[in-house]
This record gives C-alpha cells, structure tokens and sequence, in this order.
C-alpha cells in the first residue's frame, strides 16, 4: 500500500485513514489542483520553455534528491526559505541531467527533512524565473518552483 503524506503553506493540520496526509492551508487564494498545469520534468528543467511556464502554477511528477541550503536562490530568505533539489522520476543522468531547485517556506518544511533521495513527490507550486550563471560564465534565465505543496509517495 503506499502512503502519501501532503503539507500546504499554512497552519492547520490535518492527518487521514491508511496514509498520512499533513496539510497546511495557506490563507492566500491558491489554485486549486485542476488549476496546475501539468508539466513534463525534463520539459520544465530544459530550460528551452521559461517563457512558457513562468510564473505559472505547475504540478511536477519527481523524486527527491536532497536538501539543498545552498541551493536557496537570491531573493529568497534562509530565515524565511528551506530549499530542496528534486530530479526526474527516472533519477539523475544522461536521459536528465538537471536538478530543479525547489523553495518552500520553512515553516512547512517538516516533510522536507522526512524525504529520503529517490523517493517520488508530486510538487505542486509557482514556476519561479530566476538568473542563471553557468561555469563558463553565461547567464540565462531559468526556472525554479516555489512550492504550495508537496506529495510524498511512500510504499509501507
């Protein structure tokens, strides 16, 4: 059976039945799931469609890859902000060699800190432009996400 755990940005908690579900409710109108634009890991992570996605709500199949502290992008408050590195559902290599830098507020953050690398998520949040500079000094512009949610996807 799998068990899925569920946090929010927000306050009020709430647990159910065979799996856990911790959901925070943010008090800001958030959109609900039919809203999100389903998007392709490696689609949002290519880097090609920014113009596409940003600041649009996105739900995004991954796996957890790790806390990411450094990670926390300008902007962004590490009293405020935790910050986590997800990659596709096939894992991090050739077929997708990108991680995608994912913000929650530290608050809801408790979930985070449960994960464990390669398990799946569903991310549910904000596509974020933010400016990229690459080893040989290029910059671009590239996409993180802020997320409202996120769904743990654990086996018992």
């Amino acid at each position: 059976m799998q068990q899925k755990s569920t946090f929010f940005t927000g306050s009020i908690l709430l647990l159910l039945g065979f799996g856990s579900c911790a959901t925070l409710k943010q008090p800001t109108l958030e959109p609900t799931q039919r809203e999100y634009i389903s998007v392709d890991y490696n689609r949002f992570t290519s880097g090609t469609f920014v113009r596409e996605f940003k600041n649009k709500y996105v739900k995004i199949e991954a796996t957890f890859a790790s806390q990411a502290a450094e990670a926390l992008p300008e902007g962004y408050s590490a009293d405020r902000y935790v910050a986590f590195w997800a990659a596709s559902r096939s894992g991090y290599g050739p077929e997708s060699p990108k991680y995608l830098t994912v913000v929650v507020p530290k608050h809801t953050a408790d979930l985070v800190f449960e994960l464990k690398h390669g398990e799946p998520v569903t991310l549910y949040g904000l596509a974020v432009p933010v400016i990229t500079t690459s080893r040989i000094g290029k910059t671009y512009e590239d996409l993180i996400l802020e997320a409202q949610r996120v769904e743990q996807h654990r086996d018992k």
